[in-house]
């Protein structure tokens, strides 16, 4: 229930979607754009293990909500820096998950819808294993795993399994990612 306009200030008391009848402004029930990268070195993949909620504990790819009016794969390098300090462009998107942004341990009464947004990023192999300058307040350690030896438990398992999957059956098969087209700003 949204109980104010965050348009006009007006009460509402109303579930998504809704019109505000002081304003006029409609809301719409979305999901929250969230955008991630896995890093990849050597054919292995940087995960993260969460210092918070939801899935606190469990193993993670650096990532995050988009800010409004961010491109995903901008925002998506934005979380890469402020959890691992690694400022890497991205050169494949991966593909797009959904999934609730809540956890057992971290139940919530209306979880939020999310559109999980995935990206490759390559650390040259001519150069050595990065090592990530994490966010204590996100992160509290990390590891590098091969595609035939990945960690459990993985946070948010409605969908990263299906990412670290989609990841590690492209690299057992040798397949390649494509490029990301250029784009427009």
């Amino acid at each position: 229930m949204q109980k104010f306009c965050s348009s006009c200030g007006g009460r509402v008391d109303a579930a998504l979607p809704f019109q505000c009848s002081h304003c006029g402004e409609r809301f719409w029930a979305n999901s929250k754009p969230c955008a991630g990268v896995l890093v990849e070195h050597r054919g292995e993949v940087l995960l993260i293990r969460r210092a918070i909620e939801p899935w606190f504990g469990e193993w993670d790819i650096p990532g995050g909500f988009v800010d409004d009016g961010e491109h995903p794969e901008d925002g998506a390098r934005r979380e890469l820096l402020e959890e691992t300090g690694l400022d890497l462009p991205v050169v494949s998107l991966l593909g797009m998950w959904m999934d609730t942004y809540d956890s057992p341990s971290a139940p919530v009464e209306h979880p939020l819808s999310l559109l999980n947004i995935f990206f490759l990023a390559q650390v040259p192999d001519d150069d050595e294993r990065p090592i990530p300058a994490l966010d204590p307040h996100e992160a509290s350690e990390f590891d590098w795993f091969a595609p035939d030896a990945l960690p459990s438990p993985i946070g948010f398992p409605n969908h990263q399994p299906a990412v670290i999957a989609a990841w590690a059956t492209t690299r057992l098969t040798g397949e390649a990612f494509a490029p990301l087209p250029a784009r427009s700003r």
